[in-house]
């Protein structure tokens, strides 16, 4: 996520990742932008040299209402009427409200996101945070919106009970925490519920003389969403949001379901923009065809707009739907399913000019053998549970974000956020006073968590946005596309999905046609969008952790390894000096792969890495398979009683 970031009114249009946004107190003034940008807004930043336009996704954690009055005492007043009002009207807990004084005329009332069951990134969000706060502004104060129209109209700005409406828009700045407000002196600062209700205006402008600690009484994590404003999130995202500056008959047209009808006064250019808009969408008109239609539909208005206004607008909803049309041709050219050689051919010179992102998959040797090119590749990580597969892939994950700056979504399914969160930590940070990264900041974590966040924000960028977490179940190919696509959209390409793991992946019929299924449409989803898809698969009860090769074990159907380009087999390597028939030990430090490129060269590589117990990593060692025992050969020395070298290798 992105924000504008300025240090003066009149030195805007730098942004920043969420990762170095700086914090600390200043005796400067010091803005954020209310909503945050996707990646695109860099690439806008350097067409446009402005923010202004931006026609990505934004994003939003809080929804702020902006009470202001040259008579603080009169926003006091509000501030603490309106607080109550969300509880009273709406069940919100005041405690879960992020309060703050502006440093000068106001107070800021801010519900996060988890509150409503979190605010979907949109590039409509702004508008529709307007109609949220709207809505919200009807419940507690029992009002229509057309009262709320009204008053604004009365009052020739956008302010309704001293609540500022105009804040929601695309390119507003607010000032952020622990800054100063130079007209005043005064800093803004937070307050606790209990702070805004007993503080006079001169207790709470003397706390603001001076940067002021704030802790949330509630952490935003703990937010919990309340059953109304999720309803009300629901509407804002249905509502038609012309429809809010619209005179009451066209409401009253589109709420009986017209989808064509003469523009009223008031509204004319949005009624056509929108009809021309639809008309684009669900025909294969030209737009001279459509420029006819919609001049006939304009002279049915009392008033119709000229020829050239509405060719304009025509125009204009023509450029608005290309993407639309874009996508409607590519669907129907994946519904033909076939294509001429030709087509096939400049692809193919495409893929070998082209300069992909170099993708590294755990060893030199299967880099080269893949040409250190996995795009359009599914490979499987299969194993016996506690082999490590989970761990390779995130391996995987971890150095290609690093060392080649890509992107991978991890789609854990079987793992909660704090055990995928200790995993990230250990595989992508060094190691700290000996122990483990998630150990170390588990314990930091609780002396001074605020502190901990602060340094994680800053180590975080380690990773920035390459790393793509989810945690939803049930998953099926169409929703991991759906996923890429947002993903797309959000943060920018996406060049390796890790899928943990295909037992979980959801669908119809017996486990057999599922995991079938799933793989075939995985090695289509992976040529399609030039991914590189590991897959984590399960074995049966009768493999074991011992041995080196378990593919004819993989649970499902032997199609799955038919339809992956190449698998790597994990494997414990047994330790002779703490094991008996009985029961196997296995090497900490030492672990096995078995690498078959099955559609590619056939190269077959067998493989001992090293692991560290500490960071997780796993990287390549110099000893052979060969100094490892297998599971015959070491009950035959058990048998023979041979003894062991001080290495655990067996004495011959």
């Amino acid at each position: 996520m992105n924000f504008e970031y300025c240090t003066a009114l009149n030195n805007r249009n730098t942004v920043i990742r969420e990762s170095d946004i700086e914090l600390s107190p200043t005796p400067e003034e010091c803005y954020l932008s209310m909503f945050g940008y996707d990646n695109s807004i860099y690439e806008h930043l350097r067409i446009a040299k402005s923010v202004q336009g931006f026609k990505g996704n934004f994003f939003c954690k809080y929804l702020y209402f902006d009470i202001d009055s040259e008579n603080l005492e009169e926003s006091l007043e509000m501030a603490r009427n309106f607080c109550l009002l969300l509880y009273n009207m709406l069940n919100v807990n005041p405690k879960s409200l992020f309060i703050s004084f502006s440093g000068n005329k106001g107070f800021h009332i801010g519900l996060h996101q988890n509150l409503f069951g979190g605010f979907e990134p949109s590039r409509e969000l702004p508008e529709r945070m307007k109609v949220l706060a709207v809505r919200i502004l009807m419940e507690c104060f029992e009002v229509s919106m057309e009262a709320i129209q009204q008053a604004v109209k009365e009052a020739k700005k956008q302010v309704y009970n001293l609540m500022d409406l105009s804040i929601y828009s695309p390119n507003r700045i607010f000032r952020l925490l622990n800054s100063c407000n130079r007209k005043s002196g005064l800093y803004k600062i937070g307050l606790t519920y209990e702070e805004l209700t007993t503080l006079s205006i001169e207790q709470i402008k003397a706390l603001a003389a001076q940067p002021k600690a704030y802790r949330f009484e509630v952490a935003p994590s703990q937010i919990t969403a309340v059953a109304d404003l999720q309803g009300l999130w629901q509407y804002a995202l249905s509502f038609d949001t012309g429809s809010y500056n619209h005179s009451q008959k066209a409401q009253v047209k589109q709420e009986n379901g017209q989808t064509f009808f003469p523009p009223v006064t008031g509204s004319r250019n949005n009624d056509l923009f929108k009809q021309a808009a639809y008309i684009f969408d669900k025909s294969e008109f030209s737009e001279h065809q459509v420029l006819q239609l919609v001049n006939i539909i304009n002279g049915g208005s009392a008033a119709p707009l000229p020829y050239d206004e509405v060719k304009t607008l025509v125009h204009s909803a023509f450029k608005r739907t290309l993407p639309n049309r874009a996508e409607k041709q590519q669907t129907r050219q994946a519904a033909m399913g076939v294509e001429n050689f030709y087509d096939w051919f400049s692809e193919w010179a495409d893929y070998y000019t082209a300069d992909p992102t170099p993708i590294s998959c755990l060893f030199d040797e299967i880099n080269a053998d893949q040409e250190f090119n996995f795009q359009g590749r599914l490979g499987a990580f299969i194993g016996k549970g506690g082999t490590r597969k989970s761990y390779g892939a995130l391996n995987v994950v971890a150095q290609n974000i690093i060392n080649y700056e890509a992107r991978a979504m991890y789609s854990s399914m079987e793992m909660g956020k704090v055990e995928m969160v200790n995993r990230t930590l250990d595989v992508s940070f060094p190691a700290e006073n000996g122990m483990a990264p998630s150990v170390f900041y588990r314990s930091w974590v609780k002396q001074d968590k605020e502190d901990l966040k602060l340094k994680m924000k800053e180590a975080a960028r380690r990773l920035s946005d390459g790393l793509i977490l989810s945690n939803v179940s049930k998953m099926t190919t169409d929703k991991y596309f759906k996923d890429l696509q947002r993903a797309k959209e959000l943060y920018g390409p996406v060049q390796i999905l890790a899928i943990d793991g295909l037992s979980m992946m959801g669908g119809k019929g017996s486990e057999s046609e599922r995991f079938e299924q799933h793989t075939a449409e995985l090695k289509d989803l992976a040529n399609q969008e030039n991914l590189f898809i590991i897959l984590i698969c399960h074995t049966t009860k009768e493999a074991k952790q011992y041995m080196r090769d378990v593919s004819e074990y993989v649970r499902g159907s032997g199609k799955i390894l038919d339809n992956c380009d190449f698998f790597v087999s994990f494997s414990n390597l047994i330790d002779p000096t703490r094991s008996t028939a009985e029961n196997i030990e296995y090497f900490r430090d030492y672990g096995h792969i078995k690498y078959y490129n099955k559609r590619g060269t056939g190269l077959t590589l067998n493989k001992v890495y090293n692991f560290c117990s500490l960071t997780k990593g796993i990287a390549k060692s110099h000893a052979e398979p060969m100094d490892f025992m297998e599971y015959e050969a070491f009950l035959k020395y058990i048998k023979k009683g041979k003894g062991v070298t001080t290495s655990g290798f067996p004495q011959l």
